[in-house]
């Protein structure tokens, strides 16, 4: 079975009335619906509706209400391509806000069929081109990219953090060096538009500053990062390596993200089956038993109060099974190392820097007339080219230089890269050291002019921490 789900909340304003308008401007622009709607259905419809069409199709509608909330949703069934599709939708409205829920899964009953996730239904882009996502935390759920300006850089530290009040994930592009990005923004926010927030940093200056203040935690130099509210940056993807197209790599962002919102349950509002079992529950105590046909109408809604239950169970079921599915997705990342094997070497200088410096190994192992065998050889050719740099190293070398440009302020400047980077910062004397941490082993310390004076100050102090670091232009 496949899920798709997910939940944000809709604009205050919103009505059962636009609820049903949307819900069925949705289902009347279905090509292979065979659903025939009759006008005075719809106007007189009070708290139920049932459509009927071929081939199994079915339309419900329901509403609710109970002593704090108003709740009304619909299911849609219908078979295609040997597969049985089912899109539910529900809007909870209650004195601390509205939300709308939409849940999509597939079935099949041959073997030889394999069900398949669905993709996000239209009904949600219905529904944000109308204008009616409302406010998650500080960012409104819309299908558009969140440009960010030089003044959300705390927005953008508590994305990192998970300090941030939200029920969608955020959606983090960061810049390349060369000042673009990996993804179109504008495709990516309108293919998870209702799903996730697709936040954009305004520039690499804004990368940098951002690197200051979360210990460099957050995603640069083009890294996509995906940030949970309350839990913060939980994965990061790349161009290279498993993804070496910016296809693959969009791909997996949307699916990744897909897969974790499917996991979770609906937190703001009810289920489709939380709303059935509710509707059967309140017409059997409205029922009277006092005659056969009474006794049946009984015994129906009991049942189908039963089977709402049932489906309650299945779907968390399912929601395990997801969550077991979730954990398995590796980690991603564009080293050659694992994240758990880099982490027992000891801390990087830079973001998969442990990689990168095997890597530059091997090419030059390759370029030697060293006897390795032709089995051997093949394998550090084939590793050079599915791996490459990933540029970083060029990204840190660009930072030093920058801050070392002006002598008279290079020590004050390179003090905070460098104490990023782990070095103790010690001014004794009519010199500043830096010395760095034992856990970064082969680094050696760095000796600055606490005043600068010589011209060539800064493109000294330059060159003796690229030297300390053994890190090449």
């Amino acid at each position: 079975m496949g899920v798709f789900a997910t939940e944000f909340p809709v604009r205050d304003g919103v009505t059962k009335a636009d609820f049903v308008a949307v819900t069925l401007a949705w289902l009347k622009g279905m090509k292979n619906s065979t659903l025939n709607f009759n006008s005075d259905q719809v106007e007189t419809y009070v708290d139920e509706l049932l459509i009927f069409g071929g081939d199994g199709e079915k339309f419900a509608l329901k509403g609710v209400m109970t002593s704090n909330a108003e709740i009304i949703g619909a299911r849609h069934d219908i078979v295609s391509e040997g597969l049985s599709w089912r899109t539910e939708c529900v809007l909870t409205s209650s004195e601390s806000g509205k939300s709308l829920r939409v849940r999509g899964q597939s079935f099949s009953s041959d073997a030889n069929i394999v069900p398949r996730v669905p993709k996000k239904p239209y009904l949600i882009k219905a529904w944000l081109a109308e204008r009616l996502g409302g406010m998650d935390g500080s960012l409104l759920v819309t299908d558009a990219p969140h440009l960010l300006t030089s003044k959300d850089l705390e927005f953008a530290a508590k994305c990192v953090s998970g300090d941030f009040v939200a029920v969608l994930p955020v959606v983090y592009l960061s810049r390349v060096a060369s000042g673009g990005y990996l993804l179109d923004a504008r495709k990516l926010a309108f293919d998870l538009g209702g799903v996730a927030h697709v936040v954009v940093e305004p520039s690499v200056e804004f990368a940098r500053d951002l690197a200051d203040i979360t210990d460099r935690a957050n995603p640069y130099n083009g890294s996509i990062g995906y940030c949970i509210p309350g839990r913060g940056l939980s994965a990061k993807f790349y161009l290279g390596g498993r993804f070496p197209e910016a296809k693959q790599l969009e791909a997996a962002v949307r699916a990744y993200v897909c897969r974790q919102q499917a996991e979770r349950g609906a937190s703001l509002g009810w289920e489709w089956q939380a709303l059935q079992a509710a509707f059967a529950r309140r017409l059997r105590q409205n029922q009277v038993q006092s005659t056969n046909q009474r006794d049946k109408e009984w015994e129906d809604l009991v049942f189908s109060e039963i089977e709402a239950k049932d489906e309650e169970i299945a779907n968390l079921k399912q929601r395990i099974d997801l969550l077991t599915q979730v954990r398995e997705i590796p980690a991603t990342s564009d080293g050659i190392l694992q994240p758990s094997f880099v982490d027992s070497i000891g801390p990087e200088l830079y973001e998969n820097e442990h990689s990168d410096r095997l890597i530059s190994l091997l090419h030059d192992l390759s370029t030697r007339s060293l006897d390795f065998g032709d089995r051997t050889r093949g394998l550090i050719e084939r590793i050079l080219k599915l791996a490459g740099s990933s540029g970083r190293s060029a990204a840190l070398h660009a930072e030093i230089k920058s801050a070392g440009r002006d002598y008279r302020t290079s020590t004050e400047r390179l003090k905070p890269i460098l104490r990023r980077l782990g070095f103790a910062i010690q001014e004794d004397g009519g010199h500043v050291k830096a010395v760095p941490s034992p856990a970064l082993f082969g680094v050696g310390q760095v000796t600055l002019a606490r005043t600068p004076s010589d011209r060539r100050a800064g493109l000294n102090a330059v060159g003796d921490i690229m030297k300390a670091l053994d890190i090449k232009k």
